[in-house]
């Protein structure tokens, strides 16, 4: 019938167990690869097998017997903050000084001395400009107005201790603590026993703020490459120090320097002196080219034989003064110019004259002048009809003095003759009747 089934061949599995069986083998084939593969591989370090714990970090306690300290970090950052790199607090306000203190400072030693400024002298290296200007004025007061009250051995002291202090002041951004500077090293120059020390910091100084170290603008060229001086009038258009109450006072300064120099320091640094003095007559401010005429009148006088290769540089850097407006700075160049006579004997006086009245080589012409035009000054001619009769009257008695006074007048009288015959038709009566006699 339809309803009977004949019973199971037990000799048959069924089939769902058999799909089981193989899945079960083939998840344990799988094992057994995995098993024979991480055999296979070699562990060098087996610490790579462990598990790494995390661990909590704890934070470092200070000893309970240093916990005063513990303000010190909070009050490092907020210095770091207030100035990044610096942890130094700077000054902003002048501070009370035992200059401010006491009236008169105790002056029985210089260690005792230099205690009682040494704050000023600290000073003179702030940032802010009133500290600075402040401990400079004081310091002025003692060195500059007092300076008579101080004893030999404390100057020298004090100079050795503000001496690169005040040079570094020279070239402060402040017109007035540059002002002050010189004239605290200059009264010390004046007044210290020894200047050998101080000579080889205070001329390269000198040199930089005058801007003395190349004014004809041919150092950078060979000797055989360097053309003619200029002759005409000349002076420096943009002074590095462009104050001219500070170039007035390092003029000053120079002048007390060249004269306290002994000639032999002189001779170490004559390159240096003679630029400067140069400088200061090229010089477009008129006070300061009256003191270069003073200064290298004496200088010429005083060291008349180490100046022979030098007069006729010295002489040159006067045409601007000579061609002045002022009726004072030419007769005072005029002086300048006889004292560089007095150096150039027998070697360099003609040049100087031919630098004087414009006489140029025919056989020698500039190679300018093959593009432009070329002109030169009489200055000779130009002073013997000037329009001041103080200065004409002082001009031809100059020509006498040279005719009768130069060691060289034989060599001179050529070019000085017919100049001081001119003077005999000068439209002043008296002026002629000087020259005629």
């Amino acid at each position: 019938s339809r309803n009977h089934r004949s019973p199971p061949d037990p000799s048959r599995p069924a089939p769902l167990l058999g799909m089981a069986d193989m899945d079960e083998i083939w998840s344990e084939m799988q094992r057994e690869q995995k098993t024979k593969s991480f055999a296979k591989t070699k562990v060098s370090d087996l610490s790579l097998l462990q598990r790494e714990k995390k661990t909590k970090k704890v934070a470092k306690r200070m000893d309970s017997s240093l916990n005063w300290m513990s303000g010190w970090a909070k009050l490092k950052t907020e210095q770091e903050q207030f100035r990044p790199g610096v942890t130094a607090m700077a000054v902003r306000e002048p501070p009370r000084t035992m200059v401010d203190a006491l009236e008169e400072l105790p002056t029985g030693t210089p260690e005792i001395f230099l205690a009682y400024i040494q704050r000023d002298i600290n000073c003179l290296a702030e940032e802010s400009l009133s500290v600075r200007l402040t401990s400079l004025q004081k310091l002025q007061r003692l060195l500059v107005l007092q300076v008579e009250s101080l004893a030999t051995d404390i100057i020298d002291a004090v100079m050795d201790a503000l001496l690169k202090p005040l040079l570094k002041r020279m070239k402060d951004r402040s017109e007035k603590c540059r002002e002050c500077a010189v004239k605290i090293l200059r009264s010390l120059v004046e007044n210290t026993s020894d200047l050998s020390a101080a000579l080889p910091y205070i001329f390269p100084s000198l040199v930089g703020r005058l801007g003395s170290e190349d004014l004809d603008g041919v150092a950078h060229l060979p000797e055989i490459m360097r053309p003619d001086p200029e002759q005409k009038p000349t002076e420096i258009a943009q002074p590095v120090e462009e104050s001219e109450e500070v170039r007035l006072q390092l003029g000053h300064f120079v002048a007390s320097l060249l004269l306290r120099c002994s000639p032999t320091q002189i001779y170490a640094y004559i390159d240096e002196a003679t630029g400067l003095i140069r400088a200061q007559a090229m010089d477009p401010f008129h006070e300061v080219k009256a003191l270069a005429c003073d200064t290298m009148i004496s200088f010429c006088y005083n060291h008349t034989e180490m100046l022979l290769h030098f007069a006729l540089p010295l002489a040159r850097s006067l045409t601007s003064s000579l061609t002045h407006n002022h009726a004072k700075i030419r007769i005072g160049a005029l002086k300048a110019v006889t004292a560089c006579l007095w150096c150039g004997v027998w070697k360099h006086n003609f040049e100087i004259f031919q630098v004087l009245m414009a006489w140029q080589d025919p056989n020698k012409v500039p190679i300018k002048a093959f593009y432009e035009g070329v002109t030169n000054v009489n200055y000779m001619s130009t002073l013997s009809f000037d329009r001041h009769p103080a200065v004409r009257r002082f001009w031809f008695e100059t020509l006498a003095h040279w005719m009768l006074r130069c060691v060289d007048k034989v060599d001179l009288e050529p070019y000085i003759a017919p100049y001081l015959l001119t003077g005999l038709c000068d439209e002043n009566e008296e002026i002629a009747l000087e020259v005629f006699w």
